[in-house]
């Protein structure tokens, strides 16, 4: 059952959903569930032309529901991107009174304060209140990152997808006033955050406790704090933090949310930060900065200084004021009424056009409330593109480069290919600086840095090269590129290709370092399964070990810890050793086998495609800070 009333069934709004992502131009939908906690479903939308974000996100308590935010995410991207604005630019001076004192003013810092003088598009949008349109920044609305912006850097806060109207109204109302609840949170004192810190035993309900149950079991400590109190709305901030790290230093994962029902605020907080923990694991997000993967230990005990979060919270569950709705139009008109206490300045609402009559999209506006974003108020144009250079006819073009890790442990590498560590994010991105050649991707990293970026191997392919995955990260974007010229190649990039195989974590594996060559320390999912359908077992045994395989993290998977794991659970041993199912074949490996004898075949001349990709700001500034010398040499 949905923690909400809905005006549509969740299967519904899925196939709804499907229908515009094929607008969107979505290529493909991951299971990154593996990547944060454990049956608690985090799922992205890949959507490698857009102006925004490649990565849309979504998380929910079920499976189909995770899949279903992810797809609507990226059909509020794709809208928000591709909205266009009046002509021509007007200043906010020469509008009406009631739209210059809407956008202007002696606000605080964390407010919208327009320059009156700067000419801008503008949008007519409808005042929630007294249902008057007023002029809207255009710039406040698009979300084409492929264009320079004004005073405020635009976001997403308030744009959300519903069944209904009051459905999306009351999830963008929610959100802007979940920025101004962290705003505030955001300047108390230590102790006065301290104040606010939730007593997680305190809390009785069967869900919230289901919840963080898998949330300690996956390994992590989990603190929340009601941000919402003083403004008579249910608001919650999450913290995860890893108890042993031992293969990273992510920083912690936060997430907050808002609503009129605590329970469901407290839900959506939660997820999303699980959904944060996902994301940085994953990597691909455009917007993930580097030194999220770096000092995780001192960023954690600096947020845990800031609040005083060492030990047990203050806050008993109980005594956290909730007002649980009949539906949405009930959420509206307290969110509303909320805002409305706030601040005096009305909350505006643009409604996007939609090729489906079963989604509404609308985009709320509160200049009124906090938003920690507008710290940023100075004008930035994005960095220009680096001008590299693209020289096909030379006797470099003739060079190949493979990307790789355990995928080639115990292979010898061809002697005309050049063979690099798993990639990072820009690893890809610094061949540009090379005349258009070949390039495979097996092996790319997880979970220590930002992973291989879509915009980079598109950049690639737009520069003439020609790029194969296979067997690893490659085989997940082939499946995602291949509609745009990357070549995958076995069948591992089949099954990611069809939708057979969903989970990204389905091909990880833990190695060593590369002074030992990579060597496998555990099994990857697909081989498992792979292996388990060939055996000649009996049924009940093979479905037993599946969900043992299944179920085991990536750093635990080797046949020895399963076959232990099936002979605790059954009494008997597995019918086939340990040691005789390491020794089978690998689907993996054969994969990176056919991706070699790929790779022998000349190389044909290839077409560039009609028109070179979207590069946003976020891709822009990786690019340019990439340095010529880091070609030469492996990272």
């Amino acid at each position: 059952m949905p923690l909400e009333p809905r005006a549509r069934t969740l299967g519904d709004t899925l196939r709804a959903a499907v229908a515009l992502c094929k607008c969107a131009g979505v290529t493909r939908v991951g299971d990154v569930t593996g990547f944060g906690v454990p049956g608690i479903p985090v799922f992205q939308a890949i959507r490698p032309w857009s102006r925004s974000l490649c990565v849309a996100q979504g998380k929910g308590l079920t499976p189909t529901a995770a899949a279903v935010s992810a797809l609507l995410e990226a059909v509020e991207l794709w809208s928000a991107e591709n909205l266009r604005g009046s002509d021509p630019p007007v200043p906010l001076a020469k509008l009406p009174p009631a739209d210059r004192a809407l956008w202007t003013g002696d606000r605080h810092k964390l407010q919208i304060a327009l320059d009156p003088l700067i000419e801008r598009k503008w949008i007519q949008a409808k005042d929630l209140s007294s249902g008057d349109l007023r002029a809207v920044p255009f710039d406040l609305l698009s979300l084409d990152f492929t264009a320079g912006r004004l005073e405020y850097p635009a976001t997403s806060n308030g744009l959300a997808c519903g069944n209904t109207r009051e459905e999306a109204i009351a999830s963008g109302l929610a959100e802007l006033l979940e920025q101004h609840c962290c705003a505030w949170f955001a300047a108390l004192s230590p102790t006065e955050r301290a104040s606010c810190q939730v007593k997680l035993h305190t809390i009785e309900d069967a869900l919230l406790e289901g919840l963080m149950a898998r949330v300690r079991a996956a390994g992590f400590s989990l603190r929340a704090w009601s941000i919402g109190e003083a403004f008579g709305v249910s608001a919650f901030q999450c913290m995860l933090t890893e108890n042993s790290r031992q293969f990273d230093d992510l920083a912690p994962s936060t997430g907050s949310a808002c609503h009129t029902d605590k329970r469901v605020a407290f839900v959506g907080a939660l997820l999303e930060a699980v959904q944060s923990r996902a994301t940085l694991f994953a990597g691909a997000r455009d917007d993930i900065v580097p030194d999220a993967y770096t000092g995780g230990r001192e960023q954690e005990f600096a947020m845990m200084l800031a609040s005083l979060g060492f030990g047990e919270g203050r806050r008993d569950w109980s005594a956290i004021p909730s007002r649980p709705a009949h539906d949405s139009e009930e959420v509206v008109r307290a969110l509303l009424y909320v805002a409305g206490e706030i601040t005096s300045l009305p909350v505006v609402a643009f409604r996007h056009e939609l090729p489906c009559d079963d989604i509404e999209l609308w985009h709320c506006l509160a200049p009124g409330l906090h938003d920690v974003a507008r710290l940023d108020r100075a004008a930035r144009k994005p960095p220009a593109a680096p001008a590299f250079p693209s020289i096909h006819a030379s006797d470099r073009a003739n060079r190949k480069f493979l990307f790789a890790g355990p995928g080639m442990h115990g292979l010898e590498c061809p002697r005309n290919v050049e063979l690099r560590p798993p990639a990072a994010c820009g690893d890809l991105g610094a061949l540009l600086a090379e005349p258009a050649a070949t390039v495979a991707l097996v092996d790319g990293v997880f979970r220590t840095s930002r992973t291989v970026w879509h915009r980079e191997i598109l950049s690639l392919l737009d520069a003439g090269w020609r790029v194969l995955g296979a067997s690893s990260l490659g085989a997940i974007r082939a499946a995602e590129l291949q509609r745009f010229g990357m070549e995958g190649v076995g069948e591992i990039f089949a099954g990611y290709a069809c939708g057979a195989i969903a989970r990204d974590d389905a091909v990880l594996l833990s190695h060593a370092p590369a002074y030992l060559g990579f060597a496998p320390f555990t099994v990857a999912l697909v081989d498992a399964e792979y292996t388990l359908a060939t055996l000649p077992i009996p049924p009940e045994d093979r479905r037993m070990m599946q969900r043992i395989v299944r179920t085991t993290d990536y750093t635990q998977r080797s046949w020895q810890s399963c076959c232990e794991q099936f002979e605790c659970r059954t009494g008997r041993p597995f019918p086939v050793a340990s040691e005789d199912l390491g020794r089978l074949p690998s689907l993996k490996r054969m994969d990176v086998l056919s991706l070699l004898e790929e790779l022998a075949k000349p190389r044909g001349s290839r077409t560039r495609m009609s028109c070179s990709p979207p590069h946003t700001f976020y891709y822009d500034r990786l690019v340019t800070s990439l340095a010529p010398a880091s070609v030469a040499a492996p990272t």
